[in-house]
């Protein structure tokens, strides 16, 4: 999941696809202890500023959607298609996507699994780094 962080953060331009490819690797070889924001700040890749400013976006705007379509699971199209029907039914996101076969239960519970890592991963460095109190 610290994955798909880095990727967001070179969509952005905040990092450059060598800058990801480095803090992977430094985690992956010699500090797998460490996430991976925790090292993008040590090789001043990245400031406190914006790792809390895309942490805190990341928490309040990634959504069970936006995961799938990363995942290359659900289009966009679709996506909108489910949330129309969300709209009118009141029906979960989820349950109208594996309705549709826009997705498996299995491809669900995988994106439910990384949502919520990824909100431990923002209360973690939240805690780390002394935020929100």
């Amino acid at each position: 999941m610290q994955h798909l962080f880095g990727e967001i953060l070179v969509s952005k331009g905040i990092l450059s696809p060598e800058q990801l490819a480095e803090g992977l690797r430094i985690q992956r070889e010699d500090k797998p202890y460490l996430r991976l924001g925790e090292i993008l700040l040590g090789l001043e890749f990245l400031t406190i500023q914006q790792l809390d400013h895309e942490l805190g976006i990341l928490h309040s705007d990634i959504r069970i959607g936006q995961i799938l379509i990363h995942e290359g699971i659900t289009s966009g199209l679709e996506l909108e298609e489910a949330l129309r029907i969300q709209e009118r039914s009141g029906k979960m996101l989820g349950e109208i996507l594996i309705t549709l076969g826009y997705c498996s239960q299995g491809q669900l519970d995988r994106a439910l699994s990384k949502q919520s890592h990824l909100a431990r991963f923002y209360e973690s460095v939240k805690q780390i780094f002394g935020y929100g109190r």
